[in-house]
Parts: C-alpha cells; sequence; structure tokens
C-alpha cells in the first residue's frame, strides 16, 4: 500500500468518523438541555413552595413590595400591557405576562 493511498484512506475513516460521532454530540446537547431544564424546574418549585408558604400571611404593603421584586419591566402598547417577570429574582429568564387593557375596560363599562 502507498502512502498517498494509506493517507486518503485514513482521510476518509476520520470523516466517516466524525459523521458518526454527530448524533452522539447531539444527544449529549439534548440530555444538557434537559438537565438544565430540570434544575430550572427545581429552582422554580423551590421558589415556588417558599412563596407560597408565606404568601397569605402578607399584608398588603408587603404583597406589593413582593410585586416589585418580581417585576422587571412593564409596557403598554395598542391597549396592551405586557409584564417583563423573573421568577425566581435574580435569574435573567424572563416570563411575560400580557394583559389587555381594552378588554378590562370593556368589561367594566357593561
Amino acid at each position: 500500500m502507498n502512502l498517498d493511498r494509506y493517507k486518503e484512506n485514513m482521510d476518509k475513516l476520520t470523516s466517516h468518523r466524525q459523521e458518526l460521532d454527530r448524533p452522539q454530540r447531539e444527544v449529549d446537547q439534548c440530555q444538557r438541555q434537559k438537565q438544565d431544564t430540570q434544575k430550572a424546574l427545581a429552582r422554580l418549585e423551590r421558589f415556588y413552595h417558599q412563596v407560597s408558604k408565606g404568601l397569605t400571611s402578607l399584608t398588603f404593603d408587603e404583597r406589593q413590595q413582593l410585586l416589585r421584586l418580581v417585576t422587571e419591566r412593564i409596557t403598554v402598547e395598542n391597549g396592551v400591557a405586557s409584564i417583563d417577570m423573573v421568577i425566581p429574582p435574580g435569574q435573567d429568564n424572563f416570563r411575560t405576562v400580557t394583559l389587555s387593557l381594552l378588554k378590562d375596560r370593556h368589561k367594566s363599562n357593561t
């Protein structure tokens, strides 16, 4: 076997192996994403249990303070209010709650 042919075969085998490794990398990435999602859900559940224990005993002012803590931004455009919230506080993931002010006004006028 000459050297050029050997090198060509090695290159083909290397390329083929990389193709075979790709699905495994994709599976690994999916597993990491699933683990990250499970960790985020566990943090959210802990936060929920902590908040739900004391929420009923909060005064109006304390509830208002809690809302200020988790509210990142409120925007109103064309009668629709969007509230960006960070739950639990200190995390980088937003959850947006959208409220329609026009629907609420219409209900109160009827």
